[in-house]
């Protein structure tokens, strides 16, 4: 991987546990998610990203920033036409703080690129059905 992120800011996002608030369901990167696999079933849809506008470029904000910055992403998305869940990203350091993301089904791995781009972001999971979840760097 040729990334220009610190690797300290790879590896924060490489031991995150992404979870969808409702229906409670947690994804590994790499991992295959049986349980997520049939939800994307029943609802039809073969993609997914998890996203969130919080931190961009991965530098610390105050919380009143962050949530305004994920309004204004709640709104992109809506606005787009795509369907989501409420989300957090828990790193497994505690050194990272928990962000507030959004689980954005039925997107391309095209969009989300662009999306993760425009809000800034370094990194965000992407995934297809009965597939492992993957990171994809936007640097």
């Amino acid at each position: 991987m040729d990334s220009k992120i610190d690797p300290t800011l790879i590896d924060a996002y490489e031991n995150t546990q992404y979870t969808i608030l409702e229906p409670k369901v947690s994804i590994l990167l790499n991992q295959k998610n049986p349980i997520l696999d049939k939800w994307l079933e029943e609802k039809n849809v073969s993609s997914w990203a998890f996203i969130t506008a919080f931190n961009p470029y991965s530098i610390l904000l105050p919380e009143e920033k962050n949530l305004t910055a994920q309004d204004l992403f709640r709104e992109k998305i809506t606005s787009l036409g795509l369907s989501f869940l409420e989300g957090k990203g828990e790193p497994f350091n505690g050194d990272f703080p928990t962000e507030d993301s959004l689980f954005i089904f039925g997107i391309s791995k095209e969009k989300s690129m662009e999306i993760a781009t425009e809000f800034e972001q370094n990194a965000f999971l992407f995934g297809s059905i009965y597939e492992s979840s993957e990171i994809l760097y936007t640097q």
